[in-house]
């Protein structure tokens, strides 16, 4: 695909266009470029997300690592995208038209995702706590204080119920020895 289509086709299913920032990703990008391409006995080069819009990425941020072949970057005629090459083990970097056809590496962002179990404990009040709408209204007002709190990132709180099917329990009376708690 020419860089452009690559980068919508990458955008669409993916994130975006791979994006290297590091010596150590410019290898893992090109190890799996070696090997995809290898199977196939083609050239091993393709797309990557770097373009020439003051030499940015893809997904817009600046390139602070090159690795680019002798002689490049290319600045004359239309050569504004870049491909990356492998030769004898190494991978570099050239300038070529972004209309041409190319193979493309996409990358995904991988977020790392944790449960946290978390007991709340209510007091006061004879309002049925099991109810789910009360259940509801009381999730969106702790989705909004962590909004408030700058927390704005894929949290997603649900209750967990017990095994009787229920999410809250009345507390025995004081003095006991187990302690109990809301789990959400």
């Amino acid at each position: 695909m020419s860089w452009s289509d690559a980068q919508t086709y990458c955008r669409s299913k993916y994130t975006d266009l791979s994006t290297v920032r590091s010596l150590e990703d410019n290898k893992d990008i090109a190890s799996l470029l070696q090997s995809l391409i290898s199977l196939k006995d083609l050239v091993p080069a393709a797309w990557i997300g770097l373009h020439r819009n003051f030499w940015m990425w893809s997904d817009a941020s600046n390139a602070s690592y090159s690795s680019w072949a002798d002689k490049q970057p290319d600045m004359g005629g239309s050569k504004d995208c870049v491909k990356m090459k492998i030769d004898d083990h190494t991978a570099d970097w050239s300038t070529e038209s972004c209309s041409n056809a190319m193979f493309f590496i996409c990358y995904s962002d991988v977020r790392v995702s944790a449960l946290r179990s978390v007991k709340v404990r209510l007091s006061g009040g004879s309002v049925e706590l099991n109810d789910p709408a009360l259940q509801d209204a009381i999730l969106l007002q702790l989705q909004q204080k962590l909004e408030a709190a700058g927390i704005r990132e894929e949290v997603k709180l649900r209750w967990r119920k017990q095994p009787d099917g229920k999410v809250f329990h009345r507390a025995p009376p004081t003095g006991w020895e187990e302690e109990p708690g809301i789990h959400i």
